[in-house]
């Protein structure tokens, strides 16, 4: 099982950043993504058999990670 840890607010940076307002969906003009996401933070890996959990390492400092998919080749 993957579990995620999330940011617990956006700073006030992240929050004051530009947006534009297209079709009902608000778009970061700088990185042409949306505006408001939520950002994990950080990753583990729980063995469901012990519930004992792994975190995942060799992620940069402070990362900032969305869309998570599980790849269909387990690569």
């Amino acid at each position: 099982m993957l579990l995620e840890e999330l940011a617990a607010a956006p700073s006030i940076e992240e929050l004051s950043q530009p947006e534009l307002r297209l079709a009902g969906l608000r778009m970061n003009p700088l990185n042409n993504g949306p505006s408001r996401v939520t950002y994990i933070t950080g990753l583990a890996l729980r063995r469901l058999s012990d519930k004992a959990a792994m975190p995942v390492t060799g992620l940069p400092p402070s990362p900032r990670i969305s869309y998570i998919q599980w790849s269909p080749g387990s690569k």
